[in-house]
């Protein structure tokens, strides 16, 4: 062999050698997970996203892993905490949840004073607190189990979550809320985040804060509609400068969470205040398809067909509302809460009124007053269909309560006694109430020309459109006020 030959074999030899790794010893590489702790581990992943999605995920992954090792303990309490939580998704949209917490409440029961779960007593206490919730025991009982959970780790801040969603007050000597514990502890869980922007919506001037903390959760969670719900209830104090923004996050949520019934009425909501009655049924329809049972669909679907003065369709949606026979407190209107059962029976008041059936106007009136007395709508309905029976003494009874009840709020109310005092030749007292009337009437119109102009000129055609509309109906009533004092003068002027 030739020098140069062997020169290149002894560097090929040599770089052979440099090249081959040094023996590794097998107790050094790691082993990979078990099927169990591969599904735990998913579990957990799908737990983090804090969606409806993300618990039913959580649960099947727990469940895999709890069914190949049943003594791992933690595996079926995560299990049961996922199985709560996925139930309390369920009950915000109107699902059945039965089955969830009764597994979870089986998993606990079984696991209570298991060998296995020694050392778990805070998590325990913790899906007890989960568990009352979902019960007719009295929600200080709830706190109770929640403190207890704290007592025994007050480092973990699901405990500290779990009592902020029974209850957001201090604890004795504490300065922070529950809640704000939990942020402390774990601010990168969006479940803590998402509670947090609930606790600020609380209250308005925290609104910017409350925007903040649903924002980190989508970071976080980008599927997370009702973190994007959140965002856009802490956008309503930004005016009509969120308003698109609003509509864009609307659709994203109903995008995500079609079957969502909250975000398809909120979206009807947003169209029916745009007065796009079509674009708003669309919504409430896809709801109450979603769950007869809905309730503030049928309701909010009815007042916005009766505002567009299609009577017919509106009284089937109040019916429904009344068929579900729905007595507990609905949103406020006129700042008191009223049931959904007395809106809609006040609704179906004034549509008897208008179609001139007396009787059955009265009738749903008088359920609707029936439910909460000072409700200024059927009051006032009332006045108006005993001036129409003939019952002058008795109508000037409930305007006069409405207008001492609501006063700016019930400008009709000033017009109707007006021309009732007007009738008794009362021409002073009359001239009054047709002069606040007109008053309330040209301010309300004012105010919303200005608003229209001040879309129109931010380019917002939409909402310059709805604004006219609502406008042109108060303009019409001004106009017969401005007529009806016009007639009275020219009768105070020939005496």
């Amino acid at each position: 062999m030739t020098k140069p030959a062997v020169l290149l074999s002894v560097l090929l030899l040599t770089a052979g050698c440099h090249k081959v790794p040094a023996a590794i010893p097998h107790s050094a590489i790691p082993a990979a997970p078990s099927e169990d702790e591969t599904a735990y581990n998913e579990g957990l992943a799908a737990f983090r996203l804090a969606t409806p999605e993300g618990y039913r995920r959580a649960t099947v992954a727990f469940r895999k892993a709890s069914e190949l090792k049943k003594d791992r303990c933690e595996y079926t309490l995560h299990l049961a905490e996922s199985l709560y939580f996925l139930a309390q998704q369920q009950k915000l949209n109107w699902e059945d949840f039965a089955d969830s917490v009764g597994e979870a409440n089986a998993i606990v029961e079984f696991r209570q004073g298991s060998p296995q779960c020694s050392g778990f007593e805070s998590y325990l206490a913790r899906l007890r607190a989960l568990g009352v919730t979902f019960s007719n025991v009295p929600l200080a009982t709830a706190a109770a189990a929640a403190r207890k959970a704290i007592e025994i780790d007050p480092n973990d801040a699901m405990n500290w979550l779990v009592l902020a969603q029974i209850s957001s007050a201090t604890l004795p000597g504490d300065s922070l809320s529950p809640i704000e514990h939990a942020v402390a502890i774990a601010p990168d869980l969006p479940v803590v985040q998402y509670e947090l922007g609930n606790y600020y919506l609380k209250d308005p001037k925290q609104y910017s804060r409350a925007k903040s903390a649903f924002q980190r959760v989508l970071e976080m969670s980008p599927r997370h509609f009702q973190a994007i719900i959140g965002v856009v209830y802490s956008l309503s104090s930004e005016g009509d400068d969120a308003a698109d923004e609003i509509e864009d996050l609307l659709h994203k949520a109903v995008d995500i969470a079609p079957s969502s019934l909250k975000a398809r009425t909120l979206l009807g909501d947003y169209y029916a205040g745009m007065e796009e009655t079509e674009k708003a049924v669309v919504q409430y329809i896809a709801a109450t398809m979603l769950n007869a049972r809905y309730y503030p669909a049928h309701l909010a679907e009815g007042t916005t067909l009766a505002m567009a003065e299609r009577s017919d369709d509106a009284e089937r949606s109040f019916n429904a509302v009344i068929e579900l026979e729905v007595k507990k407190p609905h949103p406020p209107f006129n700042g008191v809460d009223y049931s959904a059962d007395a809106q809609a029976h006040y609704y179906l008041g004034n549509i008897w009124l208008e179609r001139g059936n007396l009787t059955k106007a009265r009738n749903e009136f008088t359920e609707s007053l029936n439910d909460i007395g000072t409700y200024g709508g059927p009051i006032y309905g009332m006045g108006i269909v005993a001036y129409r029976e003939g019952k002058p003494d008795e109508a000037l009874q409930h305007l006069d309560r409405v207008i001492q009840l609501y006063a700016s709020q019930f400008p009709n109310a000033y017009l109707a006694r007006g021309g009732i005092r007007a009738e008794r030749r009362q021409f002073t007292e009359a001239l009054k109430d047709f002069d606040t009337a007109i008053q309330i009437y040209q301010e309300q119109s004012t105010a919303l020309e200005a608003k229209a102009q001040e879309h129109e000129a931010k380019g917002w055609k939409r909402r310059a459109d709805g604004d006219r509309r609502r406008k042109a109906l108060i303009d019409a009533t001004l106009q017969k006020a401005l007529e009806s004092r016009k007639a009275i003068e020219a009768i105070v002027r020939g005496r």
